[in-house]
């Protein structure tokens, strides 16, 4: 099962994908490959802001199956 940004599960979800607006990295996003990640992590490196993300399985906020980590395995690049 892969993610679809046309329909998330539930309204909160849908509100969150949109990012805060006003420029701002949001902390839930969609890659170009349609894989839900949630940064989960943030350090500073010499070469600036480095980011730490995961990829989201169920909704954090109704608990809906969003993804397959089978599925996700085979789509990461090796």
């Amino acid at each position: 099962m892969a993610f679809d940004p046309a329909s998330p599960c539930c309204a909160t979800l849908q509100e969150v994908v949109a990012g805060p607006g006003g420029g701002a990295d949001p902390a839930v996003f969609v890659t170009d490959d349609d894989v839900l990640m949630m940064v989960i992590g943030m350090v500073d490196t010499p070469g600036g802001l480095g980011l730490f993300d995961h990829a989201v399985l169920f909704c954090p906020f109704c608990g809906q199956a969003l993804q397959d980590a089978d599925d996700l395995t085979k789509k990461a690049p090796h």
